[in-house]
């Protein structure tokens, strides 16, 4: 089940609001200002339509002039036109690159339909937004905290979006605003979780779990809490094990079970904290298997189609779990005869 992750930072809202006549330094001519007259006259008759259309008329006598561009973009955001606005503010200040009120908005704007977007799972349109927010100059410094949460939403789009290393460029991005974990815990904890999973998608296991590892460490004092330390817990495990996998057949018995018994204890506690998660058990059983553990193994995987019964790999647990039974019976029958077995002289 996709979750939001959108545990942002506080940005304080701009109010958009008209701008004056008299605000910009520009000289317009005469029947420009007097039809921006008749906008702001439109506009206190809260005739919306009217004021757009003179506003408009201002742009073709003045097409350089930032202020009625900004002004149809505020009557637009107003309106619900929220993307029909964002071209007016680039255009004001495009104009006038020292209009702060229309930098706000652009900035604003461009952050609210990123989010908006994200929230609808369009994460190529989110991201369409939010990346011509960060490549406004200055954007770092003018508006921190909006360019570490428009850095932040980018990197959950693309893992959304299955594209593991740019969401890691997206999130490095996050982590080097200063410091992030002392100004927004929540979101900090959530980018190292998320380059972990990032890392775990691409198969670097080792890598993966330096994250993973960090993420759990927040949490070890047991004074704060996240509801995906289950699932930290498990990527842990997982990528122990994968490691592991390949190596299976090379390793010696006691060293094979040794090293299963260093794996096992993160999906027993991902397993405690009720992971939601099938391969919890799998991985989990495999791994008392491989230590010859069988009749643990075996009340794993009974657990295992006990509560993922629906799962389209049901025939094969009970066909292991066969197994299981089978083996735990030969252990038994072998350690039975070697206890008849008469003592060997010394």
């Amino acid at each position: 089940m996709k979750k939001s992750f959108l545990v942002i930072l506080t940005i304080v809202l701009v109010s958009f609001s008209l701008a004056l006549s008299g605000s910009a330094e520009k000289k317009i001519s005469s029947k420009a200002q007097k039809v921006m007259k008749e906008a702001f006259a439109a506009i206190k008759a809260k005739k919306a339509e009217e004021a757009v259309a003179l506003f408009q008329k201002v742009i073709e006598l003045e097409p350089e002039y930032a202020i009625p561009y900004f002004n149809i973009g505020v009557i637009y955001w107003q309106t619900g036109k929220m993307e029909e606005a964002v071209g007016f503010f680039e255009n004001a200040v495009k104009n006038q690159p020292d209009y702060d009120h229309a930098i706000q908005a652009l900035h604003k704007s461009l952050y609210d339909l990123g989010v908006k977007a994200n929230g609808a799972q369009e994460y190529e349109k989110s991201n369409g937004y939010l990346q011509r927010l960060l490549a406004r100059p200055g954007i770092e410094s003018s508006d921190k905290t909006m360019a570490i949460n428009a850095a932040y939403v980018c990197g959950v789009n693309f893992y959304y979006l299955r594209k593991f290393s740019e969401a890691i460029d997206a999130f490095d991005k996050c982590l080097g605003f200063g410091d992030l974990e002392q100004e927004s815990f929540a979101t900090f904890s959530n980018i190292i979780y998320f380059q972990g999973m990032n890392h775990h998608q691409l198969s670097r296991y080792g890598e993966s779990n330096k994250y993973f590892l960090r993420f759990l460490d927040f949490y070890k004092a047991g004074d704060r809490t996240s509801e995906f330390l289950p699932q930290a817990w498990f990527f842990v495990g997982t990528n122990l094990y994968l490691e592991l996998e390949p190596k299976v057949g090379a390793m010696k018995e006691d060293e094979l079970a040794a090293k299963a018994r260093e794996i096992e204890p993160y999906f027993l506690k991902a397993i405690e904290l009720k992971v939601p998660i099938e391969n919890a058990h799998v991985m989990l059983g495999n791994l008392y298997a491989y230590e010859k553990n069988y009749e643990l193994a075996q009340k794993t995987y009974t657990e295992l189609v006990t509560f993922y019964p629906q799962s389209p790999d049901i025939a094969k647990y009970r066909v292991f779990l066969e197994k299981l039974g089978t083996l735990i019976q030969q252990q038994k029958q072998a350690a039975a005869k070697a206890a008849k077995a008469p003592a060997k002289k010394k």
